[in-house]
């Protein structure tokens, strides 16, 4: 088994179905199976209750997880030493700090994209990042295309820009039919964080 992939691929799960970060540590997790670096730079997201940072913390030095995003202020009680998340969407609303949050995750994955350290980079909602404008489009194509032979990058998030997504080897687009958000139901604990 060679310690390097040959040749690294861009993969991209976008689309404003659910699954694309559930997908980016699925790979990720088979990737640290074979004793392998993985990095997630999380953007927009900054949760300390999310299962799958708990797993990544027993997963290090294999795994590690960045976070860059103010996470939710308003979350609900805690709950067995864990806060439930309410589903009050604030998360999501742009606030001006983002940018600057953005750019530290940034300068975080091209360090990683660089150095060769990871054989899997994984840039969760950089979709959102790229067309809001908080990463230069030109800038991001630039480095991706002059990472470290090797390593594979997994793109997640909504509304990549098209020449993004041309770049790119893989791009599975996730479409929601039907989601029990839409009756009324709030995220759950263990399965959608």
């Amino acid at each position: 088994m060679t310690k390097n992939l040959e040749r690294g691929l861009v993969q991209i799960y976008c689309g404003h179905g659910k699954g694309k970060t559930t997908a980016a540590f699925g790979q990720a997790l088979r990737l640290v199976g074979h004793r392998r670096k993985c990095l997630i730079v999380q953007f927009l997201k900054g949760s300390t209750y999310s299962g799958e940072l708990w797993a990544a913390e027993r997963l290090a030095p294999f795994l590690e997880v960045i976070q860059v995003g103010r996470g939710c202020p308003y979350a609900g009680p805690i709950k067995a030493g864990l806060r439930e998340c309410t589903g009050c969407g604030t998360c999501f609303e742009e606030r001006e700090e983002d940018r600057d949050l953005a750019l530290l995750g940034w300068e975080e994955a091209k360090a990683a994209l660089g150095s060769g350290e990871y054989q899997l980079v994984v840039l969760d909602e950089l979709g959102y990042a790229l067309s809001r404008g908080y990463i230069e489009e030109r800038e991001f194509l630039a480095v991706l295309a002059q990472r470290k032979a090797g390593v594979e990058v997994v793109l997640t998030g909504r509304d990549f820009p098209q020449e993004v997504l041309a770049a790119a080897d893989l791009v599975t687009k996730m479409e929601p039919l039907k989601h029990p958000y839409d009756r009324g139901q709030k995220a759950r604990w263990g399965i959608e964080y």
